[in-house]
């Protein structure tokens, strides 16, 4: 493996394996619900929990069913969380997202190729509330 290979997949890899099929459900939300998730999230203030941060999203968002949002959210919370003790940038930190499904082991778990840039995109945004989001992220864990 080439040092550039190798500097690929370590920085991949920091996504935890156990989160790799609730952020492809990220990029497999109807448009509408993703929106949605966006204006509460911009709206939500910060929990102690993820549990208590999960609970208050879904009191105004329908579009969702609670048990995936609580994973997604756990999802974004970590991806925050590895982002901040990493020093990565939104950018980054969604990139190796996107890596770390395209390189899946499990082809349950790979994202298409077309979905690659929703997902990035949709991460990137995702993070970006840091009142909510970055907030929670540094209580919980």
């Amino acid at each position: 493996m080439s040092i550039f290979h190798y500097k690929r997949f370590f920085m991949a890899s920091i996504i935890p394996e156990r989160l790799l099929q609730s952020i492809k459900r990220i990029a497999e939300l109807e448009q509408p619900a993703y929106e949605a998730l966006v204006q509460v999230l911009e709206k939500l203030s910060p929990a102690l929990t993820r549990d208590e941060f999960a609970e208050n999203a879904s009191k105004t968002l329908s579009t969702i069913p609670p048990k995936d949002l609580q994973e997604i959210l756990t999802s974004i919370l970590v991806l925050y969380r590895v982002k901040d003790k990493k020093g990565l940038s939104n950018e980054d930190i969604s990139q190796k997202a996107v890596e770390s499904l395209s390189h899946a082991k499990n082809e349950e778990i790979k994202i298409s190729e077309e979905k690659q840039p929703v997902l990035k995109d949709r991460i990137k945004k995702l993070l970006s509330f840091d009142a909510s989001v970055g907030v929670t992220a540094k209580h919980w864990m």
